[in-house]
């Protein structure tokens, strides 16, 4: 099969494209649906990864607290502020920019592949990161992984674009296509900072690549290495100069990781992944199963793979192994973590599939033709299948619960007040109030307010604030009320008024 260096679109692949934003856009209301990881995630990270966004537009301000995560996902926090402003604010219009980060995904694989793998393997490459089961179920939420997913695979596709004969071509046009992924890469972990394992894994393949003589790889990563320090500088005079201290508050925020105790604990953890993954892998498995395929092919036709296909390789291979290592040895992984992996998978399952292309062309012979289409439909349903199954069930059992939770909410807490509580940024997200969210561990959002009835909202089921709890333990302290509540991920969450005691 002959690699395809047509630049226009591919009609095919930009239906790919519509067809699996489409599939995720007809769920963008539906509330998340349990069951498909152990963390409470779904149900709480969504308002709390707009909460600052939110703010900026119905407040006037990004903070009125000391949560503040724009801080740290900030590329996030001004397309999810922008989205506020044009449509208004509400979780379906935070949940399209993941939708449109996840199109255009599919969208950037289909057509950018297609230089260094061929057609139908780019298009695969992109059917099977589409139809992937935590693509389509983490799609469709307020995640920055989404953009993530779509950042990394556009620094990766760089590579593809390298002159082939880079001494006859000059030196600038290899370093200016690795300054470009830098600046992407450099963004993509101000989006989310787990992006820098992948970043580092592809680097030191790359790097390794670059000292067996291939002088347009180190040039790439020259400008790389000068992107990503541009970014970061501009993020420490930006952001933490200024405001380390919130900062510093974010960073506890996140979930706490131990590193483990003993080669035994290590072992333990790499040995217990595949039975305790947070159901990633069964979800993965067509794509998983894909990308191993892809490194063996790597490895075995390493001599006679053209040099941008085993650069792209490379890089999703580096990029993979250790965005997925990192999982697997962390004392906290739910699944969730492997989506920044997802689009390198993809990438070698496209390698593995153009490997196979090529062979059944060889055995084709000048004088019969391989249609193009045969090869695609022998392996697609398999591969697409699985995910595509688990993504009806959870549209079909998904609620609409949150939407009149919301409207509740916002007809009764009056605008102006301050709502706390873990739910609360998520229940009076459209109401413009100020929601805190107390946080134990990071010491942030702790003291009460006095009066407590200055801020007499509480919003119950997670991360109630202290002086709430105490100011309702006897009656003599308060009353309370409870004014709508929600079956929120099996936690009843009630919106609770705080009354003066007797």
């Amino acid at each position: 099969m002959s690699v395809a260096r047509v630049a226009r679109p591919d009609p095919i692949a930009v239906g790919l494209a519509i067809v699996i934003a489409g599939s995720l856009l007809v769920a963008i209301g539906a509330d998340p649906v349990a069951g498909v990881t152990g963390s409470r995630s779904p149900f709480t990270d969504e308002a709390w990864n707009v909460m600052n966004a939110r703010n900026l537009q119905l407040l006037g301000a990004w903070s009125t607290d000391q949560f503040n995560l724009h801080l740290v996902n900030g590329p996030w926090n001004l397309l999810a502020a922008a989205l506020f402003r044009i449509l208004g604010v509400g979780l379906a219009q935070a949940r399209l920019l993941s939708v449109l980060a996840v199109g255009l995904t599919v969208l950037a694989l289909g057509l950018g592949l297609r230089r260094s793998l061929g057609r139908w393997p780019a298009l695969l490459a992109a059917a099977g990161f589409g139809a992937c089961g935590l693509v389509l179920y983490y799609g469709r939420l307020a995640y920055p992984e989404n953009l993530v997913m779509l950042g990394m695979t556009i620094a990766a596709l760089t590579l593809a674009r390298l002159p082939d004969h880079p001494l006859a071509n000059g030196s600038s046009a290899a370093w200016r296509w690795g300054l470009l992924a830098g600046l992407v890469l450099g963004l993509t972990i101000a989006t989310k900072a787990n992006a820098v394992f992948g970043t580092v894994g592809a680097m030191l393949g790359l790097a390794l690549l670059g000292t067996r003589g291939s002088i347009d790889v180190r040039r790439w990563l020259g400008g790389a290495v000068a992107g990503l320090a541009a970014i970061l500088l501009c993020w420490i005079v930006l952001v933490y100069l200024p405001a380390r201290d919130a900062v510093a508050v974010d960073l506890a925020i996140w979930p706490h990781q131990a590193a483990p105790r003993s080669i035994v604990d290590l072992t333990v953890r790499i040995g217990t992944y595949p039975f305790r993954s947070d159901g990633a892998l069964p979800g993965l498995l067509p794509l998983g199963v894909g990308a191993a395929a892809g490194i063996v092919t790597l490895v075995v036709d390493w001599r006679r793979m053209p040099p941008e296909r085993r650069r792209v390789a490379v890089a999703a291979a580096g990029w993979l192994l250790v965005q997925v290592g990192v999982v697997v040895v962390a004392s906290y992984r739910p699944n969730r973590y492997l989506l920044p992996a997802l689009p390198a998978a993809a990438i070698l399952l496209g390698v593995a599939a153009s490997a196979v292309a090529d062979r059944m062309a060889q055995r084709a012979g000048p004088q019969r033709s391989i249609p193009d289409w045969g090869f695609a439909v022998a392996v697609v349903g398999l591969l697409v299948a699985p995910g595509l199954v688990a993504g009806i069930g959870w549209t079909l059992r998904a609620g609409h619960r949150l939407g009149p939770m919301q409207q509740a909410v916002a007809s009764i807490v009056p605008a102006g007040a301050t709502v706390w509580g873990g739910y609360a940024p998520l229940v009076a997200m459209t109401d413009p109030v100020r929601t805190v969210v107390p946080w134990p561990q990071a010491r942030a959002n702790l003291d009460r307010p006095d009066p407590v009835q200055s801020s007499r909202w509480v919003v119950t089921g997670d991360h109630e604030p202290v002086w709430a709890a105490a100011a309702v333990g006897g009656a003599s302290a308060a009353t309370r009320i409870e004014r709508a509540c929600l079956d929120w991920g099996g936690v009843n969450v009630c919106l609770v008024e705080l009354g003066p005691g007797p």
